[in-house]
């Protein structure tokens, strides 16, 4: 861990699954067993496991807690195929993170893997007196509930009053990046302006 965790100070990392440059049409990228963004990599495109990253944080005294972001698989399946631009305006860089529909699913089935061993291997993050904990978010409950459902997933990290009448967190606006991949519904039955055809 680093020094600012060590001394009870809060570090947030964020791994995506799998981390990294495009997706080899060949092999699943390897999985490692902790990430340390002051290290340099030594492959370009990788999976963290997320069960031993946490354990190993919380074995150097901090608490470790894995918010593992579950999103509708169909829908993350195809955000990984899309073609976009990872650069500016004005220097564009056009790719996608896996072009391979084989490879994209595989690397898809391999990440949910890891999301679920760290669900059976990691306490809730209610548990009490445990260092390595876990907790899940759902991006969907998220983009349909918003303040409600966050207070929830704070209220389980330890990190919002749990009584009834405690107020709603302000969370700032939130675009819902499924509506992207979804683009032929959302102006129907999405936002609710016609109801779909036939029903």
């Amino acid at each position: 861990a680093s020094m600012a965790a060590r001394r009870g100070g809060t570090e947030v990392h964020h791994l995506s699954l799998p981390s990294g440059g495009g997706c080899s049409n060949h092999s699943l990228p390897p999985t490692v067993p902790a990430f340390n963004a002051s290290q340099p990599l030594e492959f370009q495109r990788l999976m963290v496991n997320v069960t031993s990253h946490t354990l190993a944080y919380a074995a150097l005294g901090a608490r470790a807690v894995a918010i593992l972001v579950a999103r509708d698989p169909a829908i993350s399946l195809r955000s990984k195929q899309i073609v976009r631009n990872f650069g500016t305006a004005r220097h564009p860089r056009h790719s996608a993170h896996c072009m391979y529909a084989q490879m994209a699913a595989a690397e898809n089935r391999a990440a949910t893997r890891l999301l679920t061993d760290a669900t059976v291997a990691l306490p809730r993050a209610d548990a009490r007196g445990a260092r390595a904990v876990h907790t899940v978010v759902s991006y969907e409950a998220l983009m349909s509930f918003g303040a409600a459902y966050w207070k929830d997933v704070l209220e389980e990290l330890g990190l919002w009053p749990g009584e009834v009448a405690a107020p709603l967190p302000t969370l700032p606006f939130l675009k819902n990046a499924n509506e992207d991949y979804v683009r032929d519904v959302v102006d129907g039955v999405i936002d609710g302006r016609r109801a779909p055809e036939g029903g």
